[in-house]
């Protein structure tokens, strides 16, 4: 089986950003190769730990693992040999990745002493109005962006208790759609009715941008 047939036989069997992600970091390992001259399907360690050493110049070590993966993930498809897996590679990225420093910086947590503090700083206009509720969602929901976008109004839902919730219907960790029940509190959905009477499109999504003249888009 050549690298185009395997991709194509990834529809269906994978999410659409992980085929893509395959298919990049490929195309990267492609890229290099083409560069020294080599061949990406008959690997040796040692230009595999060059590989390594070329990619520690300017990637993170989080990157650079997803690479790592991926290749070793496609070789093993492909029934090529496998450098990744020999000592002398394993050792080299340890050692790459104790150089680099392998305590990567992490994005600073949205507490709800930080939530509240950037709240205070939105005025009462409609970009305010949306962003004072994009924080509580966000806080709340502890979603990915993505995912915090996706929310429409039609989502959010009683539960048999009288509380509330948002319907999450399809995550990354939930590739098959079934959906997720996420509690959110009174003060939240205060906030997301609030707005829907002010934007008068409930059959929209709850967060979206405006133009310049604060008209939404």
């Amino acid at each position: 089986m050549n690298v185009e047939k395997l991709f194509t036989s990834f529809e269906g069997e994978y999410a659409p950003n992980t085929t893509k992600a395959y298919r990049s970091d490929f195309e990267q390992l492609t890229h290099w190769r083409k560069q020294n001259k080599l061949n990406p399907l008959s690997l040796s360690v040692i230009h595999f730990v060059q590989y390594l050493e070329e990619m520690g110049k300017s990637l993170t070590v989080a990157t650079m693992s997803r690479r790592v993966a991926s290749t070793s993930r496609l070789l093993d498809l492909l029934k090529q040999p496998n450098p990744s897996k020999e000592p002398d590679v394993i050792l080299g990225f340890k050692r790459l990745k104790r150089n680099l420093g392998i305590a990567q910086k992490q994005t600073t947590p949205l507490t709800l002493e930080v939530m509240r503090k950037l709240q205070a700083e939105c005025d009462d206009s409609n970009a305010g109005l949306r962003n004072r509720l994009l924080l509580q969602l966000g806080y709340e929901s502890m979603r990915r962006r993505s995912e915090i976008y996706a929310f429409k109004f039609d989502n959010v839902k009683i539960l048999p208790n009288g509380k509330h919730a948002l319907l999450l219907r399809k995550s990354k960790t939930d590739q098959f759609g079934e959906g997720k029940l996420i509690p959110i509190s009174d003060k939240l959905v205060k906030m997301i009715d609030n707005w829907q009477d002010e934007i008068k499109q409930p059959d929209r999504h709850i967060l979206r941008s405006f133009r310049r003249d604060l008209s939404y888009s």
